[in-house]
């Protein structure tokens, strides 16, 4: 079961990567490496409480959880946060970046690995 689980991850993955690229392309968004910068001071305290919650969250299914479980929480983990990116860059107005059009595309891709890995469960 295992390796179903890795394969359906990294089908995820280099799904929403390949549609990261394309909608790069359509839309002229600047693809570059750099570290990401909050929008605020509020996004700023959002991202690193659900940081602290997630690592909390792992350290302690760390000792009773299976690794399934874990890779649940870290895909439920960044679907909420690439989601709070997306509503925070939204929210920012610049809309000649673009850039929340890309947040929601991870999101999207995050939770339909969430809700899929999640099915491995059970």
């Amino acid at each position: 079961m295992s390796n179903y689980l890795l394969g359906f991850i990294l089908v995820g993955l280099v799904g929403t990567l390949s549609l990261d690229i394309l909608i790069r392309k359509k839309h002229n968004i600047v693809f570059g490496i750099r570290l990401y910068k909050p929008v605020n001071n509020t996004h700023k305290w959002i991202e690193n409480t659900l940081l602290i919650v997630f690592i909390f969250s792992v350290l302690i299914a760390a000792l009773s959880l299976s690794y399934i479980e874990i890779y649940v929480l870290l895909f439920c983990f960044l679907t909420i946060l690439m989601s709070i990116r997306t509503v925070m860059e939204y929210k920012k107005g610049i809309e000649e970046e673009k850039e929340y059009i890309i947040s929601f595309v991870w999101a999207i891709g995050y939770s339909v690995i969430f809700i899929g890995s999640a099915f491995f469960m059970f």
